[in-house]
């Protein structure tokens, strides 16, 4: 779309028709709805998207503990959920507004000057973990207005948010050996997971005891969390193929759209220099781009994984939030939920 809308000629080789499900917990940070507002794309937000969250909830065992939501930064809108079905179609749609001509399959004969991989990681190769992703959708479940809530239990975590038309997006992340538990419980998988995330929570069980299920449960993986090449053999990689954070920090959506905006700029700049394959051309785009990426993305990445960690031994982050509740927001802030506690990530926001 920002390539599109910068007078260049865009091809989208998309092999997947819209709209689509997919395994993702659908919270979009406050930078990303910052981004999406920037790009006009309020009123689609407004129409579908589901409350501002201003609350993080974390339910463990028969304890509910709560803190507020720290601002991006003093003008910025607070954190909303959306369905991918609706986001990916509506970004999709808009970019072919602005010209970008999209292609339901690959065609080998087509010539660029550049490409970006934006395909996401959902598949193994190096730094694969055991650990998977679990999405569905309910309706009917009582949850706490305009608040994310995380639910920690031995080798995973769940997260609970309202995502638009009275629909509670409930998505997990579990390790592949408390997968094999579940899986003894004799019941299928979707139906055991949600009676373990019962059994770890009173205020789960509560808020679900009249929900139902929408459609039918997603998995996939193994995630892989963590930093790639962001320019390999002359392509250049945004999004999850670019690198990603631990899904618990909720930045998922956020940094992938970000990290398009943070390489459209030097690259449509040198698209434009003649020629582009010159000393100034790609590789001094992926410098910039890299340098960028870093400055935005690094410390938050890092954070995510010992979140992470902690979030699969829940006695330990129940004892810390036992004696600081606040330490959620300082969590989230330190998780990329505040530019003004990370003025390096600041400066690189494109």
């Amino acid at each position: 779309m920002l390539l599109a809308r910068a007078g260049h000629s865009v091809v989208v080789l998309e092999k997947t028709r819209f709209p689509r499900r997919k395994v993702c917990g659908e919270f979009i940070a406050a930078s990303g709805i910052e981004l999406l507002r920037g790009l006009g794309l309020g009123p689609e937000l407004e129409a579908g998207a589901g409350p501002e969250v201003r609350t993080i909830a974390l339910w463990a065992r028969e304890r509910a503990f709560e803190a507020r939501m720290p601002a991006w930064h003093a003008a910025a809108p607070w954190p909303r959920a959306l369905v991918r079905e609706t986001l990916d179609t509506v970004l999709l749609d808009r970019a072919r507004r602005h010209g970008a001509h999209v292609i339901r399959q690959p065609d080998p004969a087509i010539e660029a000057r550049v490409r970006i991989d934006a395909r996401g990681s959902w598949h193994k190769g190096p730094g694969a973990s055991d650990l998977l992703g679990f999405k569905a959708h309910f309706r009917g479940a009582e949850l706490p207005s305009e608040t994310i809530v995380l639910i920690p239990f031995s080798g995973g975590y769940a997260g609970l948010v309202e995502s638009g038309a009275g629909r509670v997006t409930l998505a997990c992340c579990v390790r592949r050996s408390s997968l094999e538990a579940l899986r003894s419980r004799g019941t299928p998988l979707g139906d055991s997971l949600l009676a373990h995330l019962q059994e770890r929570s009173d205020a789960f069980a509560h808020a679900f005891r009249g929900a139902t299920r929408e459609g039918a449960w997603l998995g996939a993986g193994p995630l892989r969390p963590g930093a790639r090449s962001l320019y390999r053999d002359g392509v250049f990689a945004i999004g999850n193929a670019a690198g990603e954070a631990h899904p618990i920090v909720g930045e998922g959506i956020a940094m992938a759209m970000r990290s398009a905006a943070l390489l459209c700029g030097p690259l449509s700049a040198a698209l434009k220099s003649t020629p582009f394959e010159s000393t100034y051309g790609p590789r001094a785009v992926a410098r910039a781009y890299t340098l960028a990426w870093w400055r935005a993305f690094g410390f938050r990445v890092h954070a995510s994984l010992l979140f992470g960690q902690l979030a699969m031994r829940p006695a330990i982050s129940e004892a810390f939030l036992r004696s600081a509740p606040g330490l959620l927001t300082t969590a989230a802030a330190l998780s990329g939920k505040a530019s003004n506690l990370l003025p390096s990530a600041r400066r690189g926001i494109g």
